[in-house]
Parts: structure tokens; C-alpha cells; sequence
């Protein structure tokens, strides 16, 4: 029984670092340059760090490197892919001269999606097309 207490004890222990690492990987640093939207939030233009919450897998923090400035962000998992076959980048949607961050890809594989604030879809309805150009930032993960 008591082997049995350690098998148990070394497999969680073993799940528990391989999670661990997994987010780990899911850290990436860019240089946006363009002031964008976030939750309702305007964030200015410069380097950010993006990164997993390890207490709540489907937050991510967007921190300004240099100022200072963060936002947690609620997302849900669109798409999963080949861990290294995309390589990291962010995403935002274009409405004019208003940037919105729409997805987050991280070398592991996995695509963090936001759903659109009230502004986002308000802009969205007004602009003809209903389709935003969407620019992608590379990111290099950290």
C-alpha cells in the first residue's frame, strides 16, 4: 500500500511540473506600435509582456514593460496547434485609426482568444466592411 501511496505521489508530482511548464512557454515579449484597446482600457504603444496566469489558465496578463501598466484578460482556447509549428504572435483588429487586441499565439501551440468589448462591437457594426483588417505583431517568447 505504501508503494502504491508513492506511485500516486510521484505521478501527480510529475503532472504538476509538466503543467507548470507548459505555462512557462506561454510568456512572450513585443514591441507594439500602435496605441491599443484592451477591456475598454487604451494602452500605449511600446513593449509588452503577455503571459498566462498560473491561478487562472484562462487569464492572461498584458503588461507594459516600461510603464508599468497591465490588464488581466479573460480569454477562451479557439484553436490548438503542433506545440512550435506557429510561431508566437498577437493579434489585434483594425477599425480605422483603433487598434483592439483580438488573440495571443504562443510557441506551445495554443490560440488565446478575447471576445470583443461593447467599443470593438460598436465600431464593428458602423464600418463597412464588417470585416476588420487584422495586423499581426511577432513575439518572441520569453
Amino acid at each position: 500500500m505504501k508503494t502504491m501511496n508513492s506511485i500516486a505521489m510521484m505521478v501527480a508530482a510529475a503532472i504538476g511540473l509538466g503543467s507548470t511548464g507548459l505555462y512557462a512557454q506561454s510568456k512572450v515579449e513585443a514591441n507594439i506600435p500602435f496605441d491599443f484597446t484592451v477591456k475598454g482600457k487604451t494602452m500605449p504603444a511600446g513593449r509588452y509582456q503577455l503571459a498566462r496566469n498560473l491561478s487562472a489558465p484562462d487569464t492572461i496578463e498584458i503588461s507594459n514593460v516600461s510603464g508599468g501598466r497591465s490588464v488581466l484578460v479573460v480569454t477562451y482556447k479557439a484553436l490548438t496547434a503542433e506545440p512550435g509549428a506557429v510561431e508566437p504572435r498577437i493579434v489585434f483588429n483594425q477599425y480605422g485609426n483603433r487598434y483592439f487586441f483580438s488573440e495571443l499565439w504562443t510557441s506551445d501551440g495554443a490560440e488565446r482568444s478575447v471576445t470583443p468589448a461593447k467599443m470593438e462591437q460598436e465600431l464593428k457594426a458602423s464600418t463597412t466592411p464588417k470585416k476588420a483588417p487584422r495586423i499581426t505583431v511577432a513575439a518572441v517568447d520569453n
